[in-house]
């Protein structure tokens, strides 16, 4: 009976577990999740801050429309207005192009965000990786970057987790949209205190002037795609794109795992003019 199992599993194999619930299987091998963790997926609905990616002035998942792709949402949203800031932006625009996220900071993306950085499960960073290569891919990035770089840890907080979670979730992005990664021509040249718990403010302090490019060669002249776990208030994004672009980098985009609730603290549905945009 033993035997006939075995060849039935090899005959018919079963598809493989759901890194994220450990129940569910995959409809594909390729797939990064399976049908319930996607379908419980915290969703981020139109329309978005243009700069942050954070909603403004829409709830979040549970509507109709935010189970249509986003360039669906998007053109709709479009018939009803121009473009959107959300205050922050608007009063203190970051210097990174756009950002883009591809789930509010809740449910179980922010489990497994906290198991992927804290526990130790490294192996989550590639369906996760793979989620943001999908959002990469709809968002049109292979058009618009042509290098992917993965906000650096400290070595000495690198050591201590043993992996940068930035630079595992990079790489299936990176393969996804087919654009080399570089993951070593942006470094933290000195320590900086955990960003959790401080204010604004407090984050920025704490790291300006963290970064330094290693190599401006490998940056003059190109686009690039900055890849995150998580963007907050977006202080890190802000020091590390500002430090690329002033190496020479043409246009730094970013694309996190997720996004708070905080990146677009105070946002109010403010629409955009044209000499009210900002370029980078």
């Amino acid at each position: 009976m033993r035997l006939a199992r075995v060849g039935v599993d090899w005959l018919y194999p079963q598809p493989p577990l759901c890194l994220i619930c450990r129940d569910g299987r995959l409809s594909w091998r390729s797939d990064p999740l399976c049908a319930a963790c996607l379908d419980a997926l915290p969703r981020l609905v139109e329309p978005l801050c243009e700069r942050c990616g954070q909603p403004v002035g829409a709830k979040e998942a549970g509507e109709e429309l935010g189970r249509m792709p986003r360039l669906l949402q998007r053109a709709l949203i479009g018939l009803l207005g121009g473009p959107v800031h959300c205050q922050r932006c608007r009063l203190d625009p970051p210097p990174f192009r756009r950002a883009r996220a591809v789930a509010s900071y809740r449910g179980w993306i922010r489990a497994a965000i906290h198991r992927l950085k804290y526990r130790g499960e490294a192996e989550l960073a590639l369906p996760l990786g793979r989620l943001m290569g999908l959002l990469a891919r709809e968002e049109l990035l292979f058009l618009t970057v042509s290098l992917v770089v993965p906000v650096p840890l400290h070595p000495d907080r690198l050591a201590s987790r043993g992996y940068n979670q930035s630079e595992l979730l990079a790489r299936p992005v990176a393969a996804a949209i087919g654009r080399p990664l570089a993951a070593d021509v942006l470094r933290r040249r000195r320590p900086t205190l955990p960003q959790v718990g401080l204010d604004e403010a407090a984050r920025r302090r704490n790291l300006k002037k963290a970064f330094v490019v290693t190599d401006g060669k490998r940056v003059r002249g190109r686009r690039i795609l900055l890849v995150d776990d998580v963007l907050t208030t977006g202080a890190t994004c802000r020091e590390a794109a500002r430090t690329l672009l002033e190496a020479g980098a043409r246009r730094v985009e970013v694309l996190t795992l997720a996004v708070t609730p905080e990146a677009g603290a105070g946002a109010g549905l403010s629409e955009v003019s044209t000499k009210d945009r900002v370029r980078t």
